[in-house]
This record gives C-alpha cells, structure tokens and sequence, in this order.
C-alpha cells in the first residue's frame, strides 16, 4: 500500500498545467483543471479568461462573454482580457461592442498589434475598406513581420478587386510561415484573378508537395483547373474547411450580404397551400444554424445535418432544433425513407458537382407532396451541366437542374435567379429553387 501523501500544487501551477492542456488542444483536460479552480476560488481571474477563451473555442460564446466579462471587471487593467472579450464579440457579430472594447485595448497598450489589427478585420466585414486598410497598416508599421496582418491585408485586397497588392501581402504572410494555408489559397485565387497561371499553379503544387493529402489543397489544384474536378468536394475538404472558421463562420457570410437562408425561406411561403404544414423539416447542410429561425414557423419538428463537427457545435449552441446529426448529406438522405415534409438547403448544393445522388436521397426521404427548396450557384451555360469554379464552389445550369428533377419525381414549382452573396468586388448570382414530389399512385 502506497502511503505516500499527494503532492499539492499551487494555483499558478494548475493554471500553467491546463494552459500547456490547452495549448494543446486537449479541452476537456484543461477545461477539468479551469472549472476546479474557479470552484475554490470563483475570482481568479486567469482562469475566468482561459475557461471563457475555451467556452469560445467550443462554440458556446454566451458562457464565454460571461467568463471573460468576470474577468476584465477584476482586472479592467490588463489588456490581454480585453482583447479576448473582443475576439468574442467580434465572432459573434457584436460589431459595435467590439470596436470600442478594442479602443479600450489601445488605450491601455497604444502599440498593441493584435488590436489594431483585429479593429481592421472588424472593418473589412462592415465593408469600410478604407478604414480598415488603415488599421492593418497601423499594425503593420508598428510589426513590419506580423503575419496575420499581411494575410488580412492580402484578403482585403483580394476582396476589393486589387490583386498585386493582394499577391504582395499575401506572399509576405507565406515567407513568414510556410504553413499558412489560408494565405496561400487566397494568394493563389489572386495570381489566377491576375493572369498568373503558371505562379498559380506552382504555389499549389508546391502545397501539395508538403502536404501531399491536404483535401483543400487537392481541392484548389481541381477548383484552379490544373487536375480533372471531383465529382463532389471530399469529406476531408469539407470538415477541414469549416471546421477551420466555425467560430467566424456567421460574421463572414454577413460581411459578404449572404441571403441564402432568407431566399430559402422566401421560396418556400410563396408556395402557399401547395406546402405541407406543421411536418418534420429537415435543414440539409445546416452549419452553424443560420437557417433555424427562418425554418421553424413551417415546423412541428425541424431536423439538422451537416458534416462539420465545428458547425454542428455552433448550431447546438445556437439552438432551434429538435434533433442534430453528424453526417454525410447524401447517405443520410437515402437512409431516410419518408421522414421529411420539407428538405431545405441554403447553399449546400454548391459543394455538389454532380447532384444525381443528392436528388435520389430527396427522393427518397419526402414524403408523398413533399417540398425540396434549395440554392445553387448559375451556370449560364445550358451545354454543360457544371463547373468547379475558382471559389472551389460548383455552379450548376438550369437545363442540368429540371432533368435531374424530372428523373426523380420532382415537379419543379419554381426558379429564379438571386445574388446570394458578394464576393472579391463582384456579385454571386444564384438559383433559387423549389419542387414537389409527386404523389404515388
């Protein structure tokens, strides 16, 4: 029998031991080690900030404002708090609060990059380029080798239709760390809006080369047309992609005018009597749960599916389900025989080349007078069916749309053509798209 008196470690010592945790990334080990503490001492206010900080990173920001909030008021003094707070507020779409709890950080720590920096990517997503172009170059003469300065600088060149700027930041951001993918996926969207095709295709092919089973870099090479297109874009691209920017997913699609989810919505009360009522909804690609409020008045029961464990966190957080499920669209939908009234997708489609599959799992899953509502994005080419676009987006042509719904027993109730979004200066036309099942005999 071991006799041996445990050892007992100071406050400082289990926050460094779940900080290293949560370095990391093991949460639930960092997050075990936060909330003991705070149960001892409910003001300790580095573990207030840690704990909310991973709140943040677990997609449940309410707790995390909260967490934070306690601590700032126990040290309004330091600045590293407020920053945190702000971060939140800036994902959550809290624009105004965020912009002045940065004013505040720069006013505790004049030279505080990440502020400046944060303040202008606060602006790029109201679409006040000029001021936030000004804050990253505020940041960037206070860091000259701020890496993510240079990639927000690059994007928002990107954004406003100034690709060499764009090329010159972003390639900046890569010489300072190699591994910074998202700067080279815009920097290559840059060289190719450029004219650069033969750079372009090098810089992904030298991403490959390091990463050789990197799904979004496969996925670009395809989407930059250097190898034959994917029917679909791959699991791995599309739990890599939005598990990646889960936390901003909301803030970004507002900062680009995105109306799928309204349009959906839209198609979906101007079928009038020809909808089912009080059914079961299923809101196919739900992400982080954009769709749920505009969904639930045709409801009695809405359902949700997606393939990002990030996103699937977000729309949990959010609420407004009934049930969530982690899985791939197309399989789930051809395991659901008859469950649905109305299947729904803002702008799921889209990472569908091919839909054939798609459209055989609707089938299969509504109900007899059952309403599919969907976005895609507009091929204006009857002759071809669909195209991997630069965006890694799919686009798809009308005449592809009405033959696949005519093979599957889908009478189409309408179609017109939206701007879904805007996106690098121009905007994204769109179809919008409701159809019937028709009732067996």
């Amino acid at each position: 029998m071991n006799d041996e008196p445990k050892r007992e470690i100071t406050v400082e010592q289990a926050l460094q031991m779940a900080v290293e945790l949560h370095r990391r990334d093991e949460l639930a080990r960092a997050e075990e080690i936060y909330v003991d503490i705070l149960a001892h001492l409910p003001n300790e206010p580095n573990a207030l900030n840690f704990l909310g900080v991973l709140r943040f990173e677990q997609g449940r920001n309410e707790e995390a404002l909260h967490y934070i909030a306690r601590s700032v008021q126990l040290r309004p003094e330091v600045a590293g708090p407020w920053l945190n707070l702000a971060n939140v507020l800036l994902e959550s779409g809290e624009f105004d609060e965020a912009a002045k709890v940065l004013q505040k950080v720069i006013g505790l720590e004049p030279d505080n990059i990440d502020a400046y920096n944060n303040l202008g990517v606060l602006h790029g997503r109201r679409k006040h380029w000029d001021l936030a172009e000004q804050c990253l170059r505020s940041a960037i003469e206070r860091d000259p080798d701020h890496v993510f300065t240079h990639y927000n600088l690059g994007n928002l060149y990107f954004q406003t239709g100034r690709n060499r700027e764009a090329i010159e930041h972003c390639t900046r951001a890569i010489g300072l760390d190699p591994d910074s993918s998202h700067s080279v996926e815009v920097l290559c969207a840059a060289l190719l809006a450029d004219g650069q095709i033969e750079r372009g295709k090098r810089l992904l092919s030298d991403w490959l080369a390091r990463e050789p089973d990197n799904p979004r870099a496969l996925h670009q090479l395809a989407a930059a047309g250097f190898i034959a297109p994917p029917p679909r874009a791959s699991d791995g691209y599309i739990q890599q992609t939005f598990d990646s920017f889960a936390s901003s997913f909301d803030a970004k699609l507002e900062s680009l005018g995105y109306r799928a989810p309204q349009f959906v919505a839209d198609a979906l009360t101007e079928l009038g009597s020809r909808l089912p009522r009080n059914g079961v909804v299923l809101d196919a690609g739900c992400g982080t749960g954009l769709c749920a409020n505009l969904l639930r008045p045709f409801a009695q029961r809405l359902v949700g599916v997606d393939l990002s464990s990030g996103m699937l966190a977000r729309a949990n957080s959010r609420g407004g389900y009934d049930a969530l499920h982690h899985a791939e669209l197309s399989a789930f939908l051809q395991a659901a025989r008859g469950c649905y009234d109305i299947i729904a997708s803002a702008d799921t489609l889209i990472y569908f080349g091919e839909l054939e599959p798609v459209f055989a799992g609707v089938q299969q899953a509504l109900r007899d007078g059952g309403v599919l509502a969907a976005t895609l994005e507009v091929l204006a080419d009857d002759a071809c069916d669909h195209v991997l676009t630069v965006s890694g987006r799919y686009a798809h042509s009308a005449a592809y749309l009405r033959r696949l719904l005519e093979r599957h027993g889908l009478q189409m109730a309408s179609l017109t053509k939206q701007v879904l979004r805007r996106e690098a200066g121009a905007n994204v036309d769109g179809w919008v798209f409701t159809a019937i099942k028709a009732t067996s005999i």
